[in-house]
């Protein structure tokens, strides 16, 4: 029985692991394309004052 609980346990942490990649995952993505639209808007001024 103890053995089993065990078990439950990792897959329950792997699961876990794998849902908090996914999340991080995203919010790495979108951290990136902010900062691509914030680069756009910078050279988008700067061409502006130009």
């Amino acid at each position: 029985m103890a053995i089993g609980y065990c078990k439950f346990h990792l897959n329950e942490a792997k699961n876990l692991c794998e849902v908090n990649g996914i999340y991080y995952g995203l919010i790495n993505v979108s951290v990136g394309i902010e900062d691509i639209i914030d680069i756009i808007a910078d050279i988008d001024q700067a061409l502006g004052s130009l």
